[in-house]
């Protein structure tokens, strides 16, 4: 577990814990249905949950990729949507995109603008 301190708005100061954990490498092909389904099932197994009135709850957990890869995932989850239970729609995880090559370009532009 690891604490950080920040500093508000406010100059205030507050400490967040938070806890690392290596997911290791997934084994699934991500390019096929059985594969991507496999991979986001794993990936929810890591979800924080808990139980409120008898219901489980999964916490929020992003889950970042590129676009094909969001894109498969989205797919895998709008094919579970209609289950049961949360285990079985894999409640808790929250898809988002990194455009980690638009952002390389953005960087290599503006240093060229400022040499």
């Amino acid at each position: 577990m690891y604490a950080k301190t920040t500093t508000d708005w406010l100059g205030l100061n507050k400490s967040f814990f938070f806890h690392q954990e290596c997911l290791g490498v997934i084994f699934h092909n991500e390019n096929t249905t059985d594969g991507i389904n496999q991979a986001m099932h794993q990936i929810h197994s890591y979800v924080p949950q808990h139980s409120t009135q008898g219901k489980t709850v999964y916490n929020k957990v992003g889950v970042v990729g590129d676009q094909l890869s969001v894109e498969r995932a989205v797919n895998c989850l709008a094919s579970l949507a209609n289950g049961f239970t949360p285990d079985e729609r894999l409640d808790g995880l929250h898809l988002k995109i990194a455009d980690w090559h638009a952002e390389l370009k953005l960087l290599s532009v503006s240093s060229t603008f400022l040499n």
